[in-house]
């Protein structure tokens, strides 16, 4: 397994973003303890242009 770059939550379609992470394994690591957890549900909004979004008109 490998980190993901910044760059690749940088893109312009938050659609297939959102789609691309399904099934990622997310690694956090706090008090010296390791746990893990699968990304098994994803949103995609496009912020204050997406009238599902809370940002949206702001």
């Amino acid at each position: 397994m490998y980190k993901l770059p910044l760059s690749y939550y940088r893109g312009e379609d938050v659609v297939d973003l959102a789609a691309s992470l399904l099934g990622k394994v997310l690694f956090v690591k706090t008090g010296g303890v390791l746990t893990a957890g699968r990304i098994t549900d994803a949103e995609a909004y496009e912020g204050v242009n997406d009238r599902a979004s809370h940002a949206w008109g702001s």
